[in-house]
């Protein structure tokens, strides 16, 4: 079983599609949440999954920051003024043929969240703390094209937060599935 988020083999290709995505972290009273939202079933890639905003880089941006930052207003609505960039961090790769690179943004939280309806159908707030708890996480052994991993699941409401998502939420947390 491959220990890293990346599965063995994985090399840079020509035909790995750049994307990027925004973590929104944000403060509500004493404790700290993200954003996260779920796709719509119009969308073309990863219908009805949970996902932080973001999307396929495009000519007009600058670097994949910028990508992250047109998606979160696009998709949520979140100005570019109101995210300030903490960190990058690794890039991750999907099924799908994505190469995505996520950035953790402190923001200002507006007073009504827009969500594209042709792409999001639910914008949401997950306390950290709760995703950080033992209790509301597990690690899935799956395999996909010939590589077996360990998939995050983690559990909020009604809601299941895997894949990329899940991984990124790894990351972030620093919670490592061999420990």
């Amino acid at each position: 079983m491959t220990p890293h988020w990346i599965p063995q083999g994985v090399e840079w290709s020509e035909t790995w599609k750049e994307a990027a995505v925004l973590i929104p972290r944000f403060n509500r009273g004493s404790s700290d949440s993200l954003i996260l939202t779920r796709r719509s079933d119009k969308v073309a890639h990863h219908k009805k999954q949970i996902s932080f905003p973001g999307g396929a880089y495009e000519p007009e941006d600058t670097d994949l920051w910028q990508t992250a930052l047109r998606e979160a207003q696009e998709e949520i609505g979140l100005a570019p003024e109101n995210a300030a960039l903490v960190k990058q961090l690794s890039t991750q790769f999907t099924p799908t043929g994505f190469r995505v690179t996520p950035y953790i943004a402190d923001i200002i939280v507006p007073k009504n969240w827009i969500g594209d309806p042709n792409e999001i159908d639910l914008i949401f707030e997950v306390p950290i703390a709760h995703l950080q708890n033992p209790k509301n996480y597990e690690f899935m052994t799956k395999e996909y094209a010939g590589h077996t991993y360990l998939d995050p699941h983690f559990y909020f409401e009604e809601h299941d937060i895997w894949g990329l998502t899940g991984r990124v939420i790894c990351e972030f947390l620093k919670i490592n599935p061999s420990e």
